[in-house]
């Protein structure tokens, strides 16, 4: 009160609530903060490495994911190495494939496969390198064995792709197949392959 007269006072601090896109402030017909989305287009930072461009949306932060194998710092000093995946950094392990497999269908399907990825994290496996991402169960740190695979389809060719194996002191140990629908017109491709820790 001031000379008979009721003033407004201070502001309510509503500061808690603020956030990367959303700012606190009091809404005066409740009386109570609230998160108010900050206008899009405003520049943020999601907290991830993988990726870029971040601004606000609908008051939540998006950036534009890094490509995949983006190799990236997940913070962790017992990762020897972590690349991006989904915009995600994750740890990883670049193995060398010994023998190379090499496979040539005269319809049209080639590839060549010196280096695979093994990309964990922590629940499912991911694998890069291969014609197809492929994913499945299987942790690098407990060791043990692994499945994983992947299919892609165009027209009436379907392919499907699986590595299999178990995992050793120096990388694994496995075998690789490459599965075709009738429509591929391709046999099917099994190799038997080693990888190697680079």
């Amino acid at each position: 009160c001031r000379s008979g007269l009721c003033l407004a006072g201070d502001g309510r601090d509503c500061s808690d609530l603020d956030e990367s896109c959303r700012i606190g402030l009091c809404a005066e017909a409740s009386a109570s903060c609230e998160a108010v989305p900050k206008p899009d287009d405003t520049g943020c930072h999601d907290n991830s490495v993988c990726t870029i461009a971040d601004l606000c949306r609908d008051g939540e932060c998006v950036g534009v994911a890094l490509p995949d194998q983006t190799v990236c710092d997940d913070g962790n000093p017992n990762t020897p190495r972590s690349v991006c995946l989904d915009g995600e950094c994750l740890a990883s392990r670049l193995y060398g494939v010994n023998p190379g497999i090499t496979y040539n269908c005269p319809a049209g399907i080639a590839f060549a496969i010196a280096l695979l990825e093994f990309v964990d994290d922590g629940q499912t496996l991911t694998v890069l390198g291969a014609p197809v991402l492929m994913t499945g169960p299987g942790n690098i740190a407990s060791g043990g064995s692994f499945a994983v695979s992947g299919s892609m389809g165009e027209g009436g060719c379907v392919q499907t792709y699986r590595l299999t194996g178990t995992f050793n002191a120096t990388g694994w140990q496995g075998q690789f197949r490459a599965e075709y629908s009738m429509g591929c017109a391709c046999t099917w491709g099994i190799f038997n392959v080693q990888g190697t820790l680079k």
